[in-house]
């Protein structure tokens, strides 16, 4: 636990933000909602270390990664991966009935088993 007064935070007004691109200022809200506020602040803290300017460090390095995976965009699929990955969706999904089926079986056996032994 942090006892001394060196938790570091960054506020950081995306929208100010003039050298950040119209991409960054869009992409940052939606796929970071959890660090922005209602006034369109990016809100980072950082109390690792018991320094306070290696926090501060620390949370300029935060808002330097979440620049950055903001602006990532992953490689397009080849046709095959496309089809590995329907295929794996499939396999997937025909499993999923199969447990579910069987475990629906198993809950019928259940009721037809206690239907036909009560006691009269």
């Amino acid at each position: 636990m942090n006892k001394v007064n060196t938790k570091a935070e960054v506020r950081f007004n995306i929208a100010k933000a003039d050298w950040l691109s119209p991409e960054a200022k869009i992409n940052i809200p939606n796929k970071f909602p959890q660090n922005v506020n209602k006034a369109g602040e990016l809100y980072i803290s950082s109390e690792i270390s018991r320094e306070q300017h290696q926090n501060l460090k620390d949370c300029i390095n935060k808002l330097s990664k979440i620049i950055e995976l903001s602006l990532y965009k992953p490689p397009p699929l080849s046709s095959e991966a496309k089809q590995k990955l329907h295929a794996a969706r499939l396999r997937a999904n025909k499993r999923r009935l199969f447990e579910k089926k069987t475990r629906s079986y198993d809950k019928a056996e259940r009721n037809w088993w206690t239907r036909n032994n009560e006691p009269e």
